[in-house]
């Protein structure tokens, strides 16, 4: 049983929010008391980001939860300096119904998940610190190389789907998008002593691409020596597709190589788990590279 004490660090300028927040956490404790997770809470409640900064400069946290709109930081101003400061803690954006736009950027930026204040309760707090932990735990060893792969400097497959499959749970609850993109180059088959040494920095030079073709928050993985996936994170109304800057990124790897890809959607796809996502993008990436081996040119790429 998982009974540890869970240092948690409540920044929140709204005092009748933060007595709500504390008493969400004196019920979890009772709520939780003898199961498998059985927090144990020690709150700490500051309502100013100086005052967290402080707080943080003496002594470690597990949690922070953090109010976006503090009355002495703007934008993502709070929430970069609070993670560049925080040791590794879990940070939870606690957000009102007007400001959840900001919340969102934050999740890009690092966060590990966001809560509407008046949706506050037990059950929903105790969820969401939870998978923020195990989230944070995942990223700390991704970090330390342990879930690396250490050739292109990507998540490895694990970690990939641990990442994607959490970011796949916040963008289905907050109505954004997650697209997914599969990608793999061929034609190592075909190697000859003079092209030997371009082949064998292929796979690194195709990752290197890769990373300077997508975003700073987008989730890149290594799913073998020639196989790569990315997932994207992106507003509703404002589709981010990956495929076409991945083609174009892999065009001139090398003389007789290329670069297939396939792509899915979440809400173009209504699939209901990040791994069918993965799955789906995989057999888009299948039906494209047969259309590259036919030399046919002219027929679009697929796309679920």
């Amino acid at each position: 049983m998982d009974s540890r004490i869970i240092r948690l660090l409540l920044v929140e300028p709204d005092v009748e929010d933060a007595m709500l927040v504390k008493e969400a956490l004196m019920e979890i404790e009772e709520r939780q008391r003898g199961r498998i997770w059985s927090p144990l809470f020690q709150p700490v409640h500051v309502e100013r980001l100086e005052d967290a900064l402080d707080v943080l400069a003496e002594e470690p946290f597990d949690v922070i939860l953090l109010d976006v709109s503090l009355p002495d930081s703007y934008s993502l101003h709070g929430f970069l300096r609070l993670r560049e400061v925080s040791a590794g803690a879990a940070i939870l954006l606690l957000a009102h119904s007007d400001d959840d736009a900001l919340a969102i950027s934050a999740l890009r930026e690092g966060a590990q998940d966001f809560l509407l204040t008046w949706e506050i309760d037990s059950r929903s707090l105790a969820r969401a610190i939870r998978n923020a932990e195990e989230r944070q735990r995942v990223l700390s060893a991704a970090r330390s190389d342990a879930l690396r792969d250490p050739d292109s400097g990507f998540y490895s497959a694990r970690a990939f789907q641990e990442l994607g499959a959490r970011d796949f749970w916040l963008a289905s609850r907050s109505g954004f998008d997650q697209t997914v993109a599969v990608v793999e180059v061929d034609g190592l088959a075909e190697s000859t002593p003079a092209r030997g040494a371009a082949l064998h920095r292929l796979p690194l030079d195709a990752a290197e691409a890769i990373r300077k073709c997508c975003e700073p928050t987008d989730l890149l993985g290594a799913e073998g020596e020639t196989r790569f996936a990315v997932a994207r994170l992106s507003p509703a109304d404002a589709w981010n597709p990956i495929s076409a800057g991945l083609r174009n990124a892999l065009a001139n790897l090398a003389p007789g190589v290329s670069a297939a890809v396939g792509e899915a959607s979440l809400l173009r796809s209504g699939v209901r788990s990040f791994e069918e996502l993965v799955e789906l993008a995989a057999g888009a990436l299948c039906e494209n590279r047969r259309k590259i081996e036919s030399s046919d040119r002219n027929v679009p790429l697929s796309v679920a």
